[in-house]
């Protein structure tokens, strides 16, 4: 029902899990792999991205966890705060776009609004988790640590878009070459 193709951009997220930027003040990481999840889950739909988000937060989860000392539940905190937030901005990317259309102006809405959904989320779900082990209030948690990232949530749905529209509308055939190039790169654009 998915095919291929949205295993070598699975395989493209895992290899480039080890590139990531610590932020020691929000405790937590910035990658490109969130581009690549969001464009399975605008090319192939809900399922075959919460598979690789999953994957992927795990690699990620056991690098944070080696490199940095993360403790082991913040790992799985992480990883099924993935699986709920694409989840949640597939349900509503999909919602906008039911025909799957790859046309520019039927996508530019539902991607800001998957971005804005993963970012609400992925925020609500951490600030309520550290105010519940802090006791420190939601919204100022929120307001402090999260909200400052927004862009990056934003930024990480334009790359995903990139890459989606790549599949025909910038270089036709994209997915179905052997030319990932532009794949690859769309995500430090």
């Amino acid at each position: 029902q998915f095919g291929s193709q949205w295993l070598i951009l699975t395989a493209i997220t895992l290899i480039a899990a080890p590139i990531f930027i610590h932020l020691p003040s929000s405790k937590s990481a910035v990658t490109i792999g969130d581009a690549f999840a969001i464009s399975i889950c605008m090319l192939y739909g809900t399922s075959p991205a919460i598979l690789c988000y999953a994957l992927w937060m795990v690699v990620l989860g056991w690098l944070l966890h080696r490199q940095l000392d993360t403790p082991g539940y913040r790992v799985y905190f992480n990883v099924a705060v993935a699986v709920l937030n694409v989840w949640l901005y597939g349900f509503v990317y999909h919602g906008l776009n039911p025909a799957r259309s790859y046309k520019l102006e039927e996508v530019l809405l539902p991607a800001f609004a998957l971005g804005m959904t993963f970012f609400l989320s992925n925020s609500a779900f951490v600030a309520v988790a550290v105010s519940l082990s802090t006791g420190e209030h939601i919204f100022k948690l929120w307001t402090e640590n999260s909200l400052p990232l927004c862009i990056d949530f934003l930024l990480s749905a334009c790359a995903g878009t990139i890459i989606t529209l790549s599949r025909g509308f910038i270089i036709p055939g994209l997915l179905n070459a052997n030319n990932y190039a532009p794949v690859l790169v769309a995500p430090f654009v």
